[in-house]
C-alpha cells in the first residue's frame, strides 16, 4: 500500500473534472492538485511557454509526498509529456490521450470521430497519429474550439450564453461531418458536457476524465500502490490564482459542503 498522494495539474479548473472522478473511483486516495489559473489558457501559448509552465509545476509537486502525477491537460499531454517523463524518471506520470485513445479504439471503432480540443493540441496532430497506430480506420475529424476555456473559467458552462457559444463552434463542424462520436480533447470541456448533450442529444460524448480515472486505478494496483481503504484521505487544491470560479470547481470536485478545502497561491516568476 502507498498512502501518498495522486498529483494533478491543469493550466485552469479543467482538471479539477479529473479530481471528482479519480475521488468518485477511488475516495480512499489523497489528492494534491495545482490550477495555473494566473496563466491560463494554455492552448494557445508556444510550445516553449508550455513547456516551461508544466515543468515548473511538476518541479513543484514532486517536492511534495507523491507517487504519481497526472498531467489533467490536454495541452500538456499533446506537446511535452514525453520530455517531462525524461525529467523525473522516478516519478510516474499519466497524460490524458493515450488512454483515451485507446479506449476509443476498442469500443467505437467504425464510428465517425470527432475531436474538439485546444488550438495547440490540434496542432500537435497527436490524436491522429495515435488512432491510426490503433487500428483507425475511418476518418478523423478535429476542430480547436478557442471561445470554450475562457468561457469556463469565467464560470458559464450552462444557459442561453453557453448553448449560444457551443452551437456558433459545433454545429457547421457536427453536420458537415456527420459525426458520431465526440471527444472532448481538452479537460475543461466536460463542464459543457451536458449542455452539448442537451442541444445535440444523437451524438456520443467521451469525456477523457472518466477514462484517465479508470486508468489510474489498474495503474495502481498494478504496481501495488493504492492507498489503505482506512487511509484518511486528504485533498489540497494549489492555485496561481485564486479565483470564485476555481474555489466553485474545487468545492465541486471535493464534494464537500464545508471549508475544508486548503487553497494555497503559488507565484512563479
Amino acid at each position: 500500500m502507498d498512502n501518498r498522494a495522486i498529483a494533478l495539474f491543469d493550466s485552469g479548473i479543467g482538471g479539477l473534472d479529473c479530481v471528482k472522478k479519480i475521488r468518485q473511483l477511488m475516495p480512499s486516495e489523497s489528492i494534491i492538485f495545482f490550477g495555473d489559473t494566473l496563466r491560463a489558457p494554455y492552448g494557445d501559448r508556444s510550445s516553449e511557454e508550455i513547456e516551461c509552465f508544466s515543468g515548473q509545476i511538476i518541479d513543484f509537486l514532486a517536492k511534495q509526498p507523491i507517487k504519481l502525477v497526472v498531467a489533467a491537460c490536454n495541452t500538456v499531454s499533446s506537446i511535452c509529456l514525453p520530455k517531462l517523463q525524461m525529467q523525473h524518471e522516478d516519478l510516474p506520470m499519466v497524460g490524458m490521450i493515450h488512454p483515451t485513445v485507446a479506449y476509443a479504439a476498442a469500443h467505437h471503432q467504425g464510428k465517425r470521430i470527432g475531436i474538439i480540443a485546444t488550438e495547440a493540441a490540434v496542432r500537435s496532430g497527436v490524436y491522429q497519429a495515435l488512432l491510426k497506430k490503433a487500428g483507425w480506420t475511418e476518418p478523423i475529424f478535429t476542430k480547436a474550439c478557442p471561445s470554450f476555456v475562457p468561457m469556463i473559467e469565467s464560470g458559464i458552462t450552462n444557459g442561453p450564453r453557453a448553448e449560444q457559444i457551443i452551437t456558433k463552434e459545433l454545429e457547421d463542424f457536427l453536420n458537415r461531418y456527420d459525426i458520431q462520436i465526440l471527444l472532448l480533447g481538452c479537460t475543461h470541456y466536460p463542464y459543457l458536457q451536458h449542455t452539448i448533450s442537451a442541444i445535440y442529444p444523437q451524438i456520443k460524448i467521451i469525456d477523457p476524465a472518466v477514462v484517465v480515472a479508470e486508468y489510474v486505478r489498474e495503474r495502481l494496483r498494478a504496481g501495488h500502490m493504492e492507498a489503505a481503504e482506512s487511509n484518511p484521505a486528504t485533498q489540497i487544491y494549489y492555485t496561481s490564482k485564486l479565483t470564485d470560479t476555481f474555489s466553485w470547481a474545487a468545492r465541486a470536485a471535493s464534494e464537500q459542503q464545508e471549508p475544508l478545502i486548503i487553497l494555497k497561491r503559488i507565484l512563479f516568476s
